[in-house]
């Protein structure tokens, strides 16, 4: 409940960003030009508001004084007005058809003219998402590697290769074992627009091991009925949420169907614990 009263109580305030012709919108509690910046990224039909206000963002920025940013997608129909079943807000983190009007669009120089615009004290930046946001998270670590401290993605997978990093990004990633939307063993999903296919986690967490200077194959350092915690080499967490599908761990529910999104069974406050994992970061 305190968490609850901070954030009703916490200002967002919401901005719009033009870049090459399109208008971005996003929304922010601000600290100050000498406060640490967290970016929020929401799933694949949400949008930054929500995000900040059913995952207890806003009352991360509130009690730890730090400048939090939940910007919005572009919808998949760019031009078009945005609808969670018939022109979701989507970020291009690597999964969009190739040569579509969306993956047309430069994601990147959004969020570098983003990090110009809002104030941070540039030595503590830290990104996290959920699904297809956490995807984004994955690849603006790689692409702002100089910018990032450290990220937190939630059930989502790293979608390009093992490629070396410029330089390690400490990771921690929440993964549920009985995800639909993102399925462990990889292959054909069904998502609400459609049918796709992901690959193995294995496979996709063996990649960012490899990019951050890690060999592959992790070591349990805690396991119990319902988490298990893997760690590969210094830099790179994997919490397995045992049992639990899709949503998003500790936040309020989206509203869809248990069929869509597997089982909300984790105890796991994933806002909390992400936050707690980027506070270690701080330096002053």
């Amino acid at each position: 409940m305190l968490w609850l009263t901070i954030a009703l109580g916490a200002e967002i305030e919401t901005r719009t960003l033009e870049v090459d012709g399109q208008v971005w919108t996003y929304h922010a509690v601000a600290a100050g030009a000498d406060r640490p910046l967290v970016l929020t990224l929401h799933g694949g039909g949400g949008d930054g508001k929500g995000y900040l206000e059913k995952n207890h963002w806003a009352a991360v920025g509130a009690t730890e004084r730090w400048n939090v940013v939940a910007p919005d997608g572009l919808a998949a129909r760019p031009g078009m007005p945005a609808s969670f079943r018939t022109n979701p807000r989507v970020w291009n983190s690597g999964q969009l058809r190739k040569g579509s009007p969306r993956e047309r669009i430069d994601d990147l120089r959004f969020f570098r003219q983003l990090l110009s615009t809002v104030p941070w004290d540039r030595k503590h930046l830290f990104i996290t998402g959920h699904s297809n946001g956490g995807s984004m998270t994955f690849r603006l670590a790689r692409e702002l590697n100089a910018q990032v401290t450290a990220i937190a993605p939630v059930l989502t997978q790293y979608l390009q290769d093992g490629t070396p990093l410029a330089r390690p990004i400490p990771s921690l990633h929440f993964i549920g074992t009985v995800d639909p939307l993102i399925p462990v063993a990889g292959g054909e999903r069904s998502t609400p627009w459609g049918r796709s296919s992901v690959k193995p986690q294995a496979e996709a967490i063996e990649n960012w091991a490899r990019a951050n200077g890690h060999r592959a194959g992790g070591k349990v350092v805690s396991e119990t009925s319902t988490i298990r915690k893997e760690r590969f080499g210094n830099h790179y967490q994997v919490w397995w949420l045992v049992g639990h599908g899709h949503a998003y761990p500790g936040g309020r529910a989206s509203g869809l169907p248990p069929g869509t999104m597997g089982p909300n069974t984790t105890p796991v406050d994933a806002t909390r614990e992400s936050a707690a994992f980027f506070r270690g970061f701080i330096k002053r």
